[in-house]
């Protein structure tokens, strides 16, 4: 079994692989549609049989390097993160600025070849 598709366990959310027509290089390889695992193969291997998680449709079976994981998006914040800053703060502004390091190269002419 792949990697990853053994964690999976009946009633887990996840993507199916899109299987696009012709040679597909760059698109996205998973689908936007979620769905459910109704049932895991047993340990001898076999296929997973997954339904859409938000409508009635025909069970599938499909094998477990063709799904993955769904995690859910995050919900961000909207617009821009104000942090605080302190202006009475100045040991930041009293640090010398370092030299830069030295190359740990030694310079030496290239070896020359007799011939």
């Amino acid at each position: 079994m792949p990697r990853g598709a053994t964690q999976l366990k009946a009633g887990d959310l996840v993507l199916a692989k899109r299987h696009l027509p012709g040679r597909v290089k760059i698109q996205d390889v998973w689908g936007e549609k979620v769905y459910v695992v109704v049932s895991t193969p047993p340990d001898q291997g076999g296929p997973f049989v997954i339904r859409p998680r938000d409508e009635d449709g025909v069970p599938r079976r499909v094998t477990g390097s063709e799904i993955r994981l769904y995690v859910a998006p995050v919900d961000l914040p909207q617009g821009p993160v104000h942090k605080q800053v302190d202006d009475t703060d100045t040991s930041s502004q009293s640090r010398p600025i370092p030299a830069p390091r030295r190359s740990t190269r030694l310079a030496k002419p290239p070896n020359k070849l007799d011939l």
